[in-house]
């Protein structure tokens, strides 16, 4: 191309005044009408083959020529160029932070948010919830149904958790079958609800194939106090679920010292996820750590349970524990002693007070 212009301008045509703005007029007719180097070629062997004036003349043309389109077509052109820029770069990002098969954040971007609800809940002392979880038996879906039907169940368990997530939790696919949620501004007995929910919708979506999963959640301060620490402690969680039996969120049990009990008679209310209405039992004595009830409900040990204990006609604690022993008293008679993992606000407080009276 530069001997060519070199060799225009040894035609002598300096002397109509165009001189070195040839080059660039050229250039850019070339690129704006998209010429390919046959008809470009074409195109400039007539130029050089007419007399000076004419060609002198046609250069005029063309310049003013590519100046009109610029000025009707180049603005446009420039905005459709900037807008594939930006769609690409907006693609890029999103491909960066997601994952490519259930479009859920992926690990890398998961990490980054847990460090930062770190830093913004040491500042706030608010507590966030992590949860792990997979599904069940997906191995034995993608031997018997193939790695597509596995594929389908990835998507749906995953349209499955963002319906049920709020705008400021992060879903998250984790890994293989894996997937793990933040939850900030959430203490352990809201992710539990919201575990349980997705849970049960999952479980829904899967009848025939009897697909489910098991989770693990851990809270931040009361269980960890760093991100290796409530991954670790997610984990636990999500294994202790698998060895009592899959299809059940567990809970990272915190330790506590042994404290004073109290003997009083107290009805507990014990929330049914399948019913409105609570079931009713009755506590035997109680501390601060949990509470020991007689219940017909043979409740399976490893099982979460919320609801909340009656203190008074004005006065009620919420909680959420794990059953930690079963012993069977008498006919469809059950002593069920539950660990608190979670009591809303001053819960803890009142029910040491309540013991100390």
């Amino acid at each position: 191309m530069t001997n060519l212009i070199g060799s225009f301008k040894n035609r002598n045509l300096l002397y109509l005044g165009l001189g070195s703005a040839l080059s660039p007029i050229l250039l850019f007719a070339w690129i704006f009408l998209s010429l390919d180097n046959a008809a470009f070629s074409f195109v400039w062997r007539g130029l050089t083959q007419v007399p000076h004036l004419i060609a002198g003349l046609i250069i005029f043309l063309l310049a003013h020529i590519t100046l009109a389109f610029f000025l009707f077509r180049g603005k446009k052109f420039c905005a459709e160029c900037v807008a594939q820029m930006e769609f690409k770069l907006n693609n890029l990002s999103f491909l960066s932070n997601h994952d490519a098969l259930t479009s859920l954040y992926n690990r890398r971007y998961l990490k980054t948010k847990i460090e930062t609800e770190l830093q913004r809940a040491a500042r706030s002392s608010v507590p966030f919830s992590l949860t792990i979880f997979d599904i069940d038996n997906l191995k034995g879906l993608n031997d018997t149904q193939g790695h597509l039907a596995g594929d389908r169940a990835l998507k749906l368990a995953a349209e499955c958790i963002v319906q049920e997530c709020r705008e400021t939790d992060v879903p998250c696919r984790y890994g293989g079958d894996e997937f793990a949620i933040l939850l900030p501004d959430t203490p352990k007995s809201g992710a539990y609800k919201l575990m349980e929910r997705i849970r049960k919708n999952i479980a829904s979506k899967f009848l025939k194939e009897k697909v489910t999963i098991s989770g693990g959640i851990a809270t931040y301060p009361n269980d960890a106090k760093n991100f290796d620490e409530l991954i670790s402690f997610s984990d636990r969680a999500l294994y202790f679920a698998k060895a009592q039996g899959k299809n059940r969120i567990c809970l990272y049990p915190f330790e506590r010292r042994d404290v004073p009990r109290n003997d009083r008679f107290l009805q507990v209310e014990i929330l049914n996820f399948t019913d409105k209405k609570p079931d009713i039992v009755y506590c035997e004595n109680y501390c601060e750590g949990g509470i020991i009830f007689s219940a017909p409900t043979p409740y399976e040990v490893g099982d979460n349970l919320m609801g909340r204990i009656i203190l008074d006609k004005n006065s009620s604690v919420q909680f959420l524990g794990r059953i930690t022993r079963r012993l069977e008293k008498s006919k469809n008679r059950y002593q069920i002693a539950l660990k608190f993992e979670d009591l809303v606000g001053d819960g803890r407080d009142r029910l040491r007070n309540d013991v100390m009276l």
